[in-house]
């Protein structure tokens, strides 16, 4: 019943999004500031029967994916790392600050004349999610119970089967939380990175293009596109995160 409730919950509040920009857009009669749903619902049926709509979506999400592994496997790896040894975390701390502080259009900028195009989003993305996951994985080692240490003392398991045993699953759900809110992330980054970088297939190409062009309903359509695909990826990765926080590693 209450999975019932949150559903409606859930599915009333696009509809009262949709309601608001309608009413909205109906002050607006060129509908060149801001479409009507239907205007951008009619682009994106358009857009969605199209071959090259895909191409352009498909290497979208293929620069996501990999920019997010490229992240958050590194990112786990020197997370453990830096619980184990807190010197090397305070070494890399003014490392992982320049990366938090710098905005993504300084790097997708300076990324563009070190690599090509179709390359700038992928190394964007692994860049600057990393700090986040690095993160929680490190807290989560770090503050990992004094209790379980003394125990690993007296049964004296050796180094690696502390790590085996002890840290990473310990570090597991931290890591798929933060993983989740990355990948959220990735495609607000690799889409930025692709309407800065230009490459010649992405979402972000197709954005740039019809904001040149100024066919709103197009910009709102594409936008639409990104927050669906990221939504599926979001609800496939909690899938796969819950399937993992409940195994045992």
């Amino acid at each position: 019943m209450k999975e019932c409730k949150n559903k409606i919950f859930f599915f009333s509040g696009i509809a009262a999004i949709i309601i608001i920009w309608a009413v909205i857009s109906a002050f607006d009669k060129s509908g060149f500031i801001l479409p009507s749903p239907k205007d951008v619902l009619v682009e994106l049926a358009k857009k969605v029967f199209t071959k090259v709509f895909w191409i352009h979506a498909g290497n979208t999400f293929l620069r996501v994916v990999l920019g997010f592994l490229l992240s958050c496997v590194p990112a786990f790896v020197c997370g453990i790392w830096w619980g184990l040894k807190p010197g090397a975390h305070s070494f890399f701390v003014p490392a992982l600050t320049v990366i938090k502080s710098t905005p993504v259009v300084s790097v997708v900028l300076l990324f563009i004349f070190w690599f090509g195009t179709d390359l700038v989003p992928i190394v964007t993305c692994a860049i600057m999610t990393f700090p986040q996951v690095s993160s929680a994985v490190y807290s989560s080692v770090k503050n990992y119970p004094s209790d379980y240490l003394m125990m690993s003392k007296v049964f004296r398991l050796s180094g690696s089967a502390k790590i085996k045993y002890m840290y990473v699953p310990h570090a597991k759900n931290a890591f798929l939380s933060s993983a989740g809110t990355a990948l959220s992330q990735s495609w607000k980054i690799v889409c930025a990175a692709e309407v800065l970088s230009l490459p010649h297939f992405g979402l972000g190409s197709t954005l740039f293009s019809a904001k040149t062009t100024l066919e709103i309903s197009a910009m709102f359509a594409d936008t639409i596109a990104i927050i669906v695909l990221c939504g599926l990826c979001d609800w496939f990765f909690s899938l796969i995160a819950k399937k993992f926080s409940n195994a045992k590693i």
